[in-house]
């Protein structure tokens, strides 16, 4: 049944295809952008490394992350609970947790599926190493195992799929350019973007490019120890967990 309902989870996505073509345009045009930059700045290969690690590549990735793990998963958790799916469940022999495992694999696959595309496209444009590829996946997964139960808040708030959409833009740009932001702009005006995630550490996508650049070689060392942030996103996750029981259930 989980199986079932994973793969009509992913149909459903790919049928919907502004939104799923949405979610992936992006990254793909980044790509391609990429491939512009390496022809043309050809005699400025550090430019073009820079460039690609500290722009394009994380961009992509952490638009791809946020699109499959809670722009898709959250528009799609609010239209089931318009719709008054559940309810219709309580009638079978499918518990709603069947029903949202099932459909958090199918998430899960949809992602790593474009993940390693598009990494493997930006791998033959600037260096990665098979060992930095599967960190940045390993990585990627737990960030979305964190960010996942925050899809059923956000559903359980609004009312239906397109009310969801409208929040999930002020979400994305704040989650994604508050760390975005002083990454890529403090550096250049020589200043340590670090000594300022103190004040991040709330925003899961902070560990995501804290660890991703120094995979990528653009920093020495991540903010805080590796075990330090599973430990926060483990943490987050619970508590987000907690709350999405209690809201989305409501």
């Amino acid at each position: 049944m989980i199986q079932t309902i994973a793969k009509s989870y992913i149909l459903e996505t790919v049928r919907n295809s502004g939104v799923f073509l949405g979610n992936v345009l992006t990254p793909i045009i980044l790509i391609a952008c990429s491939a512009l930059v390496n022809v043309f700045l050809d005699h400025r290969p550090e430019t073009v490394e820079f460039m690609i690690k500290e722009l394009f590549l994380p961009f992509s990735i952490v638009l791809l992350l946020f699109s499959f793990s809670f722009n898709s998963a959250t528009i799609y958790l609010a239209q089931l609970k318009a719709n008054k799916t559940f309810h219709w469940l309580t009638k079978t022999n499918v518990s709603p947790f069947t029903y949202f495992l099932g459909m958090g694999i199918g998430v899960f696959i949809l992602m790593n599926g474009f993940l390693i595309f598009i990494l493997s496209g930006f791998a033959f444009l600037v260096s990665i190493s098979i060992s930095v590829f599967f960190t940045i996946l390993l990585t990627c997964n737990i960030i979305f195992l964190a960010m996942y139960p925050g899809t059923f808040i956000v559903a359980g708030i609004v009312k239906n799929g397109e009310k969801a959409q409208t929040w999930l833009l002020p979400i994305m740009m704040i989650l994604i350019f508050s760390i975005y932001m002083p990454s890529v702009f403090l550096p250049v005006s020589g200043i340590n973007p670090q000594d300022y995630y103190i004040f991040l550490s709330w925003n899961p996508m902070l560990y995501f490019f804290d660890i991703l650049h120094v995979q990528l070689n653009v920093i020495d060392h991540t903010w805080l120890n590796l075990y330090q942030y599973a430990l926060i996103l483990i943490g987050l996750s619970i508590l987000l967990s907690i709350l999405a029981k209690k809201i989305y259930n409501r």
